[in-house]
This record gives C-alpha cells, structure tokens and sequence, in this order.
C-alpha cells in the first residue's frame, strides 16, 4: 500500500513539475561509503548536489524501489551518487531509472523537498519573514520568524504594528502572535494549517481625547509556503481571528470576528 501510495505521489507530480527521467546503468557500488556510480549517456538536467531518486527494473516488468540520495560528481558520463535512502540492492550492469527534478525554481525546491523527506533531512521549514497583515479596514507590517520542529510542524512568532490616520483619529496598534502551524503530508509541502493566539494594544486619538485598548486575538488560517529558490520563500494565509477587547473602545472598530489575511517574503534556514 505504502509503495502504491508513493507511486501515485511520483505519478501526479507533473501538476508541480515535469520529472526529468533518464537511464542508467550500474558501473560501481561501493558499500562502504554507500555510493553508486553510473553510465548515463544522456545525463542533462543534472548537476552536483541534485537530490535524486534512482528506480530499478527487471526484465518482466518495472518495480518501484526507489533509492534516494544526491549526485556527488559528474565527469563526462560517469555519475557517482551517494544513497542516504532505500540501502544499495544494485547489481552491477543494472539499468535503473534516474528521476529528478527540472529547473523550475519553485516546484523544483518542493519536490527537492519531497526528496528530502524519503532521506530523513528536515525540510527547510525554519526562517524569517517581512509582510503585512491585514483585513477589510486594516493593515500591518509585520515580522514572523517561524522554527521547525519536525517536518510536519513548526512554531512561529509574530511582531505587528500599524499607524494610520483619517478623519482626524489616529490609530496606533502593536502586539505579538504565537502560531503553531501544521504542514501536510508529502508532497503537498506547501499546505499548511495555522493556529494563533496572541495580543494587541491600540492607541486612539481624536483630537484630545484618547483611549488605549488591550485586546486578546485567536486565529486559524489555512495558507501556502512556496519556494523562489532554496534560500527565499514566499507564505500566503488566509482565515478569521476573534479579537475580545478587555476594556470598552469608544474610537476603535476592532473586535469580535473579522478576517485575516497574511503575505509575506522571507529567508529560509
């Protein structure tokens, strides 16, 4: 079931991106430091460090048994890959089917991710990120750092701020969200679930008159963390926070449900 599973994940990629599929065949296995080297006349597509999935065949028919790893070396032909996934049950003289990815910048960091994932690295899901959240009558810059803890989850903290003035009342609001997030299973790397919770404090003025307000928020958003390459990503979120004031508010329009919605552009690490 597992290896049907997979097969239909590799299967339904071209929606991300078009696999690059080229043959092989088995020069030199090297158990000890768990490497495979290859003949592939026609190896384009393919540079070092490339995160690679390898699949046997036999004479009756093609199996899925992947091995998964990276491309080391290339020198002319001769490809030498190391395989952190899937053991080296090759035979020398077998002729095995190279699949990676095209050079499509996004979709090739997701399934460059999806690789990483079959060998046990961690996603690159920790990082910093510049953006603004806002609403239907709102918005603020904000700063999220967000830090994996697996591949699955990660916590996050975000800072906002906002200072906007009209019809002579000026608003100033800050605060700071705690966020779980919750990514789904491979391939899908990108979906993601959001919970938060976390505070904000307004400053409202109207000519001398001003109030502050302290308000407690909960959040759940569904969003999309996609790759411009393996250094930059974009998020985009979407969903409805519930903003309770602690005091009452005379010049601030800023509780009880409203929407909320995230863009954001930052580094990976």
């Amino acid at each position: 079931m597992k290896r049907l599973f997979l097969f239909l994940c590799l299967s339904s990629l071209s929606w991300g991106a078009e696999l690059l599929n080229v043959t092989g065949r088995v020069m030199v296995v090297d158990f000890n430091s768990k490497r495979v080297e290859l003949n592939i006349p026609a190896y384009k597509g393919m540079a070092a460090e490339t995160r690679v999935c390898l699949q046997g065949k036999t004479n009756v028919k093609q199996t899925l048994d992947l091995k998964c790893g990276k491309i080391l070396n290339i020198d002319k032909q001769k490809v030498l890959m190391e395989i952190t996934k899937g053991g080296l049950t090759f035979s020398l003289g077998e002729l095995v089917t190279v699949i990676t990815e095209n050079k499509s910048v996004g979709a090739d960091r997701m399934i460059a991710s999806y690789y990483d994932s079959m060998t046990g690295q961690l996603p690159a899901r920790s990082g910093v990120a510049g953006g603004m959240t806002f609403g239907l009558n709102y918005f603020f810059p904000s700063v999220h750092v967000e830090f994996a803890v697996s591949h699955a989850v990660s916590l996050g903290i975000t800072g906002v701020y906002g200072d906007s003035q009209a019809n002579n009342t000026r608003n100033k609001t800050y605060g700071g969200l705690l966020g779980l997030t919750i990514y789904t299973p491979q391939p899908a790397l990108g979906l993601n679930f959001e919970l938060l919770a976390g505070v904000y404090k307004s400053e409202a003025s109207f000519g001398v008159i001003k109030e502050e307000v302290e308000s407690i928020m909960g959040a759940a958003l569904i969003g999309w963390k996609g790759y411009f390459s393996e250094q930059f990503h974009y998020r985009v979120n979407a969903g409805a926070q519930y903003v309770s004031n602690q005091t009452k508010a005379s010049l601030l329009d800023f509780s009880s449900v409203l929407p909320f919605f995230r863009a954001e552009i930052g580094v990976s690490f």
